[in-house]
């Protein structure tokens, strides 16, 4: 299993090449400073530039897992086998997205034709898709994200009605416990990295929640980056996604990929 300080390690290893940086070995306050609240790291790079880097985990949901019962995985599994090279693309379809009545053979063959045909066309960023099917349409949202090289990667994420509320919650958990001890932290760039373990949410959820929050932790203001690391890929295709929220302009340093064991 992965540690949440062999995460930060790779993080800020692939932060320090994707913003042409050369960062020392990491230290890690909260080990030592045990009479306050301290960061999960810090670095500092060739210039004596500081970053600071607090690592939080959003759990899955309770009853999410539940939810991704036999016949929709295969339905929508089949299509992890359709990767786009150079492509991470994040599917997400409501747990309730086969209508009752439907034949979940025809319907798991229309919706792998309909992605082998469309997969190439994604535009990068959020997309919101119909498919047809028979006598309804099934509602599909993609998340596409360019990856280094040849490789691709497709994960499904199954939504249930009562993720929203739950999602709400954690993040507000994490906030309360994190935020203090990256604001005052001295340093001179403070990240906030956000572990998804399991594909709840979008980028998007995620940022819509943060600036809902705004008014109730007024120092997230200060926190100058926003970054999420899919672990979800790792136990499967062997590495870590980060990427950047916030600021939300899209760069190539906005986005890397860490091999890990």
């Amino acid at each position: 299993m992965i540690t949440d300080k062999q995460i930060v390690k790779l993080f800020l290893s692939g932060y320090a090449k994707a913003t042409g940086s050369a960062f020392g070995e990491p230290v890690h306050p909260d080990e030592v400073l045990r009479d306050r609240p301290a960061v999960d790291a810090m670095a500092t790079d060739e210039f004596g530039r500081t970053v600071a880097v607090e690592h939080t985990i959003l759990q899955p949901f309770p009853g999410q897992k539940e939810a991704l019962h036999e016949r929709l995985e295969k339905v929508f599994d089949p299509l992890k086998r359709q990767p786009v090279p150079g492509r991470k693309i994040m599917i997400t379809v409501a747990d309730n997205s086969v209508k009752r009545g439907q034949t979940w053979a025809r319907v798991a063959e229309a919706v792998e034709n309909w992605f082998q045909g469309a997969k190439k066309s994604f535009p990068l960023g959020w997309s919101y898709h119909l498919i047809p099917m028979f006598d309804s349409e099934l509602q599909m949202v993609i998340t596409c994200k360019p990856m280094d090289g040849d490789r691709g990667v497709i994960s499904i994420m199954y939504a249930h009605p009562r993720m929203k509320e739950q999602f709400v919650d954690a993040v507000v958990r994490s906030v309360e416990r994190k935020i203090g001890k990256l604001i005052k932290t001295k340093a001179d760039r403070k990240i906030l990295l956000f572990q998804r373990e399991w594909l709840a949410y979008s980028d998007q959820d995620l940022c819509g929640v943060l600036d809902s929050l705004a008014p109730r932790f007024p120092g997230l203001a200060q926190v100058d980056e926003i970054w999420i690391v899919d672990s979800v890929f790792r136990k499967r295709e062997g590495f870590l996604g980060f990427d950047r929220v916030r600021p939300a302009e899209w760069s190539s340093s906005a986005s890397f990929e860490m091999d890990c064991e």
